[in-house]
């Protein structure tokens, strides 16, 4: 199944005292490339095991995506988007949970070809959000680098140190300072209207106030392929049926 999505946003901010209007970056593109989680059966159940723990890519945003895939793009400079959010919640308190890395879909070209491009620094971000999803604090952040590898893969980053969470927090990729002026970052994300109005995703332009919905100011309804993996602690306990034993 062959994915096409295409979408060219810009919102006009207003103007200034010079009469001069402002607009969001565009976020814009067409792209005939195929989602790795096309067509996946996410009803289907793995066989029942028992655990004392266990580590699981959280595949929401995936699950989610049923039209297509566009992106973000990520730049250097307080009139770009520097940093892509995506928000996601773990509730249980019994059960102690630990982010132990990313699994985003980030690149450096859109050509598909390896080393076309030189790597760019970024970093991995953990934050706390308000009651509307949006990043209030950093948690815990990690230097990364996205390489130009071969095809439009998913890659897992991890964390040196897990971070625990318990309720609900953002993970992020984040351009870094040190990146050139000519380096773009393209996260990639479902299509619009498969973010099914939850107002996940959120983007942060410097120029424009900073962090700034998706949905609400950029008028794109998708998630933003940035994939928690985590790690959970399982506490189970076994009791011995007196009807199956032997007599």
């Amino acid at each position: 199944m062959k994915i096409v999505y295409s979408w060219a946003i810009a919102l006009l901010i207003g103007a200034t005292a010079t009469a001069q209007t402002q607009k969001l970056p565009s976020i814009s593109g067409s792209l005939n490339i195929q989602s790795p989680y096309a067509n996946r059966d996410f009803s289907k159940k793995a066989p029942t095991y028992k655990f004392t723990q266990c580590v699981d890519t959280v595949l929401y945003v995936a699950n989610k995506d049923q039209t297509g895939v566009g992106f973000l793009p990520l730049a250097n400079g307080g009139a770009y988007i520097e940093e892509g959010y995506q928000a996601y919640r773990y509730d249980d308190s019994n059960a102690p949970a630990r982010i132990i890395g990313v699994r985003a879909w980030a690149l450096t070209d859109l050509d598909g070809v390896a080393s076309s491009n030189p790597d760019i620094p970024a970093n991995l971000n953990v934050y706390s959000v308000d009651g509307n999803n949006a990043p209030v604090s950093l948690i815990a952040s990690e230097p990364i680098t996205i390489q130009d590898l071969a095809g439009y893969p998913l890659v897992n980053y991890i964390f040196s140190t897990p971070i625990s969470v318990n309720g609900s927090f953002s993970v992020s990729i984040e351009i870094g300072s040190s990146a050139l002026s000519t380096d773009t970052i393209w996260m990639f994300t479902t299509g619009d209207g498969d973010g099914l109005g939850e107002d996940l995703a959120y983007a942060d332009v410097p120029s424009f106030g900073g962090n700034l919905s998706l949905l609400t100011s950029f008028g794109i309804d998708a998630d933003l392929y940035v994939m928690p993996i985590m790690e959970y602690d399982l506490d189970a306990d076994f009791y011995l049926d007196d009807n199956c034993l032997e007599q």
